[in-house]
């Protein structure tokens, strides 16, 4: 039997989640379902926990259950799969336990997420590797590590920095192997990638950038991988590679894919579908300081595009004029904050800017000094042209950085220049 939907979200990520959520609360006369592949709604953020061994199973970290969903208003299709979407005639087929069942919509919202973006290298097969994405796999990594175990990690961006921490918590040596040549490339600046890695380093971790992995050797199971041709001995082998956009479901649905592959949208976050609208890390978005078009598979990003596709797909209109990047991680005893544009990103677009050192100042009043970040590298870039902020990096100790980094943010929002920042106590060091 089939039943319709004001609104259908796929997707229970958080994006999907949002989605949903928003739908019903600006519209509650609507009917809205949530189609998820996984048997629960959880933050990414605690996949890195679950392997540190704190998360013992999916009940530990869940913050919707169908229940409380259903309080709520939204009629929820857990350990279901999309597989079919007919977007003439507004239709959707899952695959459950039960079998196959199909949905009308009004309107739908693809939130798929996306996959892990593993490289293509001989022994993938072998037990003892893993990839950093779902629950389920995180919790075979943690049951699978035991202490003295030798891992490496693929991918020195936030989450392999964030995998190698949880495991070095966990009594492993840990080898992080980084293809590009610093850690962290994309969002610091050299120095600042440098003295990351020095941090990660001091506690005993061994750093390999511009290294690739090339083969994992085993019987059965992982017994050492080739990285530029040396044999480095490991037990187990984890990808923190980076993720691709789901759009499988999509273009069954005849949806268009935008040039970097993920699905395209307008400012409202609809797709080339009048019905259907688009959010997470399976669409594009718009970066807030170039004002074009890009793929940026964030939580934050998915968070907030989640409740305008939602509150578009329920009737209550909203737009955006595109996301700041804003990303921040503690690890290894220091604060990371990144956000808008660095050299190198701004460089791949087309604008020509520079990283300039920022130093805060020292106050007497020892209330004040708390705002001194001790030992803390800052870095404001800005467009050589205009001399408008367009990006902000800070590195330091947990608190202090993330200060001054909330005040920078505004900046970058509001396009001012880098005298504005004088205004904040802070100095432009030569």
């Amino acid at each position: 039997m089939t039943r319709k939907y004001s609104v259908i979200v796929v997707g229970g990520g958080v994006a999907g989640v949002n989605a949903a959520i928003e739908a019903k609360s600006v519209r509650s006369s609507s009917s809205v379902a949530l189609i998820a592949d996984e048997d629960t709604v959880y933050p990414r953020p605690s996949l890195t926990a679950a392997i540190s061994g704190l998360i013992k199973s999916v009940d530990d970290v869940a913050i919707y259950s169908r229940s409380s969903l259903k309080a709520l208003g939204i009629n929820a299709f857990f350990s279901s799969k999309a597989i079919s979407l007919d977007s003439d005639n507004r239709t959707i087929t899952l695959m459950d336990s039960n079998g196959e069942r199909t949905f009308d919509y009004r309107n739908l919202v693809l939130a798929t997420g996306s996959v892990p973006a593993v490289p293509s290298v001989p022994g993938l097969a072998l037990n003892g590797v893993f990839s950093i994405k779902w629950i389920e796999d995180v919790l075979r990594l943690s049951s699978f590590a035991r202490p003295g175990m030798k891992a490496c990690v693929v991918g020195a961006g936030f989450i392999g920095l964030e995998v190698a921490q949880a495991l070095f918590q966990r009594g492993l040596k840990v080898t992080l192997v980084e293809m590009r040549p610093r850690i962290l490339p994309e969002l610091l600046e050299p120095e600042l990638s440098r003295r990351v890695k020095e941090q990660v380093e001091r506690f005993g971790l061994e750093v390999l950038t511009s290294s690739l992995l090339e083969r994992i050797h085993g019987r059965g199971r992982v017994g050492y991988v080739s990285v530029d041709q040396s044999r480095l001995s490991a037990d187990l082998v984890v990808f923190a590679t980076g993720v691709k956009p789901n759009v499988e479901l999509a273009l069954r649905g005849r949806l268009k894919l935008g040039s970097t592959g993920a699905i395209a949208t307008d400012n409202s976050l609809k797709t080339n579908i009048e019905s259907i609208y688009a959010a997470g890390d399976c669409a594009e978005t718009l970066d807030l300081v170039t004002r074009k078009v890009l793929y940026r598979p964030l939580g934050t990003v998915a968070a907030r595009s989640g409740e305008i596709a939602g509150s578009n797909a329920a009737g209550k209109q909203r737009e955006y004029v595109g996301y700041l990047r804003r990303q921040y991680d503690r690890i290894f005893g220091i604060e990371i904050v990144s956000m808008g544009l660095s050299t190198q990103q701004a460089r791949v677009r087309g604008i020509k800017a520079e990283a300039v050192p920022i130093e805060a100042p020292h106050h007497i009043d020892p209330v004040l000094s708390i705002l001194k970040p001790s030992e803390a590298l800052l870095n404001a870039v800005v467009e050589k042209k205009s001399q408008r902020i367009i990006g902000w990096q800070a590195i330091g100790k947990p608190i202090r950085t993330s200060w001054y980094s909330q005040f920078l943010e505004e900046l970058i929002e509001r396009q001012e220049k880098l005298s504005s920042i004088q205004d904040m106590g802070l100095r432009v060091t030569e």
